[in-house]
């Protein structure tokens, strides 16, 4: 990818479309994590006065960005963490939930691994060989 900043936002989604320079476009989803913990780029913003905490939301992230592509890189290396992503080949469906299986079309789930009161109905096997024994049928 060639936007810096829209690489960060994929890795904080867990999956998205990358577009190709031949024009094709291809799926990527959640493989992995380097282990560092999260640091908020926008939490890194607000404390040294570069933006208001009202604006401190993905696109307020993102002008801000554009608007100092010098100071970008900087910024994003204050976040050790980095995600991995896998090439999704089935092209249906709705996204990949990051513990493996395909999430629901109209369900909103949270893209961690964080334990939470519900388990996720999974409708079909993930893509690779990520084990889908965290989905119930």
């Amino acid at each position: 990818m060639d936007d810096a900043v829209e690489l960060f936002f994929l890795q904080i989604q867990g999956s998205g479309r990358i577009a190709m320079p031949d024009g094709d476009t291809v799926r990527v989803g959640y493989a992995d994590q380097n282990g560092y913990p999260y640091k908020s780029i926008g939490r890194v913003l607000v404390d040294r006065g570069d933006l208001p905490l009202e604006k401190a939301s993905m696109e307020g992230i993102k002008d801000w960005g554009r608007q100092h592509p010098e100071r970008l890189p900087e910024l994003l290396n204050q976040n050790a963490s980095y995600v991995f992503f896998r090439e999704l080949t089935n092209q249906t469906g709705g996204p990949w939930a990051p513990w493996g299986c395909r999430s629901p079309r109209d369900a909103a789930l949270p893209s961690t691994r964080a334990p939470f009161p519900w388990v996720p109905r999974c409708s079909s096997p993930p893509p690779g060989p990520t084990p889908a024994a965290h989905c119930p049928g």
